[in-house]
């Protein structure tokens, strides 16, 4: 049970830090780089926070239904680890090199909080659950 409940937070950890990580990259200097970039409360920006939401219901969703399908959970979250250091790194670097130095580190922060909370609940996806030997037939053997 416990470990339903550190996949669950980590679900929700990756949801709350890639709400601000939008967020963030919408006030970074990247934003200002061209005329469909995600700028802050333009279109673009809120509609990244709907697909983010759309996506961590379907993963919550996928999760609260089929926790036996512990494969689909294992690369829904490697994708989300991809995908967020992919784009952290890269927004990240744009950040510093535009002397935007708070945005940076913040975007590096956020990035590594997803990526170790993903991991987390990788690890503990893979791991085997302890059976009891205790009443089985192979114990009387």
């Amino acid at each position: 049970m416990e470990k339903q409940r550190i996949i669950l937070f980590s679900y929700i950890v990756t949801f709350i830090c890639g709400i601000l990580f939008v967020l963030t990259v919408a006030k970074a200097p990247i934003s200002h780089s061209g005329e469909a970039a995600n700028q802050w409360a333009s279109p673009a920006m809120w509609l990244a926070i709907i697909i983010l939401v759309l996506l961590f219901v379907i993963g919550l969703v996928l999760y609260i239904v089929a926790m036996d399908a512990k494969g689909i959970h294992i690369i829904w979250k490697l994708v989300g680890i991809v995908v967020f250091a992919v784009l952290g790194i890269i927004s990240a670097i744009d950040a510093m090199g535009k002397e935007s130095s708070t945005l940076g580190m913040t975007l590096y922060v956020l990035t590594a909080l997803i990526v170790l909370s993903n991991l987390v609940a990788v690890f503990l996806l893979m791991k085997k659950e302890k059976r009891s030997t205790y009443g089985s037939y192979s114990s009387y053997r």
